[in-house]
């Protein structure tokens, strides 16, 4: 199952490079949010929330392909500080920032989950991050 669900983030979300942290942010947030609206992989994730707490080897699982994409995406932060456009930060945590309210809307509260909401939350994220 896990390297299913590596394969189709790998081909389904590719990892952006624009030339700017916020373009290369909202397009990935962009295909992250279209890939996890099929219903394959919401139901994937929502097994894996399920299960990780009573199942070992989910949470295993679980916990291995977002340590893996949290630095493959993390990427996309280390080019903007190389390039000078933020101060040195945790870039799983830029991901994360970005990434979490579009999946607790979707997944949790069930609001929709629009492209004003996408582009907003990562300029939010950025007014934190600026030089």
């Amino acid at each position: 199952m896990l390297d299913a669900v590596r394969e189709r983030a790998f081909t389904k979300v590719p990892i952006p490079d624009t030339g700017t942290l916020r373009d290369d942010l909202v397009e990935l947030v962009r295909a992250a949010i279209a890939n996890l609206q099929t219903p394959e992989v919401q139901a994937m994730v929502r097994v894996g929330i399920s299960l990780a707490p009573h199942e070992s080897s989910v949470a295993t699982m679980v916990s291995s392909f977002w340590t893996e994409r949290l630095a493959v995406d993390g990427v996309i932060v280390e080019r903007a500080i190389d390039r000078g456009e933020i101060a040195p930060v945790d870039p799983g945590s830029v991901i994360e920032a970005v990434l979490g309210p579009p999946y607790f809307r979707l997944l949790v509260t069930g609001r929709p989950v629009t492209d004003d909401f996408l582009v907003a939350t990562v300029d939010l994220v950025l007014s934190g991050l600026r030089l």
